[in-house]
This record gives C-alpha cells, structure tokens and sequence, in this order.
C-alpha cells in the first residue's frame, strides 16, 4: 500500500504561492550574504530580534506574515513586488500551461547601481559611441 497525499486546487495553490515566497526570501538572503552586505546576525539587529528568528524565517521553519516578510525585504535592502492576475489556462480546457521566469511575487534589490555594475545595454551603446 502506498501513501499518497491528496491536495484540493486551493492546497495546492497556496502551497505553491508559500513555496515561492519562501524560495524569493532564500534566494534576497544568499545574495546579499555572498555579496557580503549581511549575516543573519546583522539582519536580527536591524529587525531587533533574535538570529535565530531569522534563521528560521528564511529557512522556512517559521510561518510568515505580510509584516514578516516586508520586515524581511526592508532588512535586506529588496523592495517587494506582487500583484494578482487571471491565470492563462484554465483548467479542462485543454490549453498547454507553461510557466515563465516572471513571477509575480518577487523581491527586487532596491538598492541604486554600483560604479562596478554594468548594464549590458548601456555598455554596447556606450562601446558603439
């Protein structure tokens, strides 16, 4: 006999939804720890809590709210972007579902270019002048 979960359509979205906010808070935190603009320890002062709070925030042990994770993008300088829209497929209709790079939960870094940066547009331009 095997286990098998069964999930309603609204499990499944909403377990979805939490797994991409989850994968979006991870994602802000390994760059801004590999850029080495921040520690968990830095982040729990900022936000005026323990490192382990933090620690289980962005491991996804603790259970989210909106303050927590806004707290979350303040903390790492990321600015939060999200919005509601009608799916492309609906279901029994037959429509091939493909998935796209762009989500609608993100957290964008916020903060301004560095003199390092460069854009790739701005470059060519600039290399054809």
């Amino acid at each position: 006999m095997s286990y098998r979960l069964k999930l309603t359509p609204r499990q499944r979205k909403v377990g979805r939804f939490i797994g991409a906010v989850r994968n979006e808070i991870q994602k802000a935190y390994a760059e801004e720890k590999a850029a080495g603009h921040t520690t968990q320890a830095e982040l729990a002062r900022n936000l005026g809590v323990s490192r382990s709070v933090v620690n289980r925030r962005i491991r996804g042990l603790q259970n989210l709210t909106v303050r927590s994770i806004a707290d979350l993008a303040w903390a790492l300088n990321r600015e939060i972007v999200f919005g509601f829209r009608e799916p492309s497929a609906r279901p029994g209709t037959n429509q091939v579902v493909t998935t796209t790079s762009d989500s609608l939960w993100r957290i964008r870094d916020s903060r301004p270019p560095t003199e390092t940066s460069v854009n790739p547009h701005t470059a060519a331009n600039e290399d054809a002048a």
